[in-house]
């Protein structure tokens, strides 16, 4: 009963409307983590694998057949103006170059556009990873995907620089080309894979020139300028909030709880609304979290559907949430099998159950929202 009644209250508040809309946003598009199945058996045979984290095991750039099969899926069905289901992929822009940095012995950090990493993966693994990029055009043309920003890396800086120092596993795993979770990541304050977490007001000293750079990189790869952004786990500085529409930014993507770090080991509990304005950016909030590949004994399915069918009721679009790990399949296909043999289920029963819905991406609904500004 007390999800139940929690599935509504989140919905109480905020921007309505009377059509049902849906728009699914996934994380970690274009991320590099694990860089393949032979590379996890080397760290899982070195003892250098010691994490059960889903994201180190299976999630990995993504594949040629991992974007072919989830427009399979996302084809399979229709809204009620003939449109295919819609994938808005929150992408980070640049990865490390590990060819470059083992030149200095790892001691310089050194990226590479996604499209570098792309063209690195295709000319290693060929069966895997030629014509990914061209397959993202693909599905940018036809509608399916339209992006959005996640950030320029999808770990922390400054966590990083301290792995390099303090961490003996750490060159050996980039050695096989990826970047996993370690006893001395977990060891941190904060999650390694938030790339704005902080601890003192000065760490945040270059986040605004890393957004500014990685938007730059985001016009550069997908011809257009973001238009939502939500940050890499969720953290942000509340002081830099304010420069995210300087940086072109119309809208921010959060959870509708949040525990905010303020600095110093200061936090602050909130809660956001869906149309809300904060520093002239609109919030989109995520009501419908939807990860199927995170507990097999869990029906994904059947919970998102119980949100959906709240967040309906109350006038609010069904924001659903999930991430690339649940539809990656490069080191293990039943992973990928598994996410979108779910989300087929998912899209099939939407569709049949309100015959009325709308596929939208997460840059529609803040047109939307503006529009009745």
């Amino acid at each position: 009963m007390f999800r139940i009644v929690k599935d509504y209250y989140k919905n109480l508040k905020g921007w309505r409307s009377t059509k049902k809309y849906v728009l699914i946003s996934a994380d970690d598009y274009g991320n590099s983590r694990m860089h393949s199945y032979q590379a996890k058996a080397h760290l899982i045979e070195q003892g250098f694998l010691s994490s059960k984290n889903r994201f180190d095991h299976f999630d990995t750039l993504e594949t040629r057949t991992d974007l072919e099969a989830l427009f399979e899926v996302l084809q399979s069905v229709k809204d009620c103006r003939g449109n295919n289901a819609i994938f808005s992929p929150y992408v980070l822009t640049r990865n490390m170059d590990f060819e470059a940095m083992a030149e200095d012995q790892y001691q310089t950090y050194k990226s590479e556009l996604i499209t570098e990493s792309f063209a690195k993966r295709a000319s290693e693994m060929p069966q895997a990873y030629e014509g990914t990029w061209s397959y993202w055009q693909e599905g940018l043309k036809k509608g399916l995907l339209k992006p959005e920003f996640h950030g320029r890396e999808h770990f922390n800086g400054q966590a990083f620089q301290l792995a390099l120092k303090k961490d003996k596993q750490m060159l050996n795993i980039l050695s096989s080309k990826s970047h996993v979770t370690t006893p001395f990541y977990q060891s941190l304050k904060y999650n390694w894979t938030a790339a704005f977490a902080f601890e003192t007001l000065e760490d945040t000293r270059d986040f605004e020139g890393i957004i500014k750079e990685g938007l730059s990189d985001f016009k550069h790869l997908f011809r257009k300028s973001a238009t939502s952004f939500t940050p890499p786990a969720q953290q942000f500085p509340l002081h830099l909030e304010s420069r995210l529409k300087d940086c072109g930014l119309q809208a921010i993507d959060r959870p509708y709880t949040m525990r905010r770090h303020l600095g110093y080991q200061k936090f602050r509990a909130e809660r956001h609304h869906l149309g809300e304005q904060n520093d002239g950016l609109i919030e989109l909030v995520r009501n419908v979290p939807f990860e199927p590949t995170a507990d097999a004994n869990r029906p994904s399915v059947n919970n998102a559907m119980k949100q959906i069918q709240a967040a309906f009721f109350l006038g609010k679009p069904a924001h659903i949430s999930t991430h690339r790990v649940n539809f990656a399949g490069h080191i293990d296909e039943s992973n990928r099998q598994a996410g979108l043999a779910a989300l087929r289920e998912l899209l099939k029963q939407i569709t049949l159950k309100w015959p009325d819905v709308e596929f939208i991406g997460a840059g529609d609904l803040v047109t939307k929202i503006k529009a009745e500004d």
